[in-house]
């Protein structure tokens, strides 16, 4: 039986951007580059779809954020959510 090990929830816009909404990968398999192959898969999946960015919203206090830095991520601005500030994040397509 197989098992999911990762996914990515996203929507390629109207514009030329591709918006990240969710990414997880198993407790079992994290930290093993699951999570950068998922992004890097999207990444050439938004470039099929002719997009120049992937964009997406992290709460300020996740470690998640950490995780986006070191694949390439740029963090462009910061907005309030609703109980904690949102760290937005881009990743060009290029």
């Amino acid at each position: 039986m197989r098992s999911c090990i990762g996914l990515v929830h996203y929507h390629h816009r109207r514009d030329q951007q591709t918006t990240l909404y969710h990414l997880a990968v198993s407790k079992e398999t994290r930290l093993v580059g699951v999570g950068r192959e998922l992004v890097f898969a999207l990444r050439d999946e938004a470039r099929k779809h002719q997009k120049t960015l992937i964009r997406l919203k992290c709460p300020e206090t996740l470690p998640a954020n950490l995780f986006y830095a070191k694949i390439g991520f740029v963090k462009v601005s910061v907005e309030p959510g609703k109980s904690r500030p949102l760290w937005i994040w881009e990743l060009a397509v290029n």
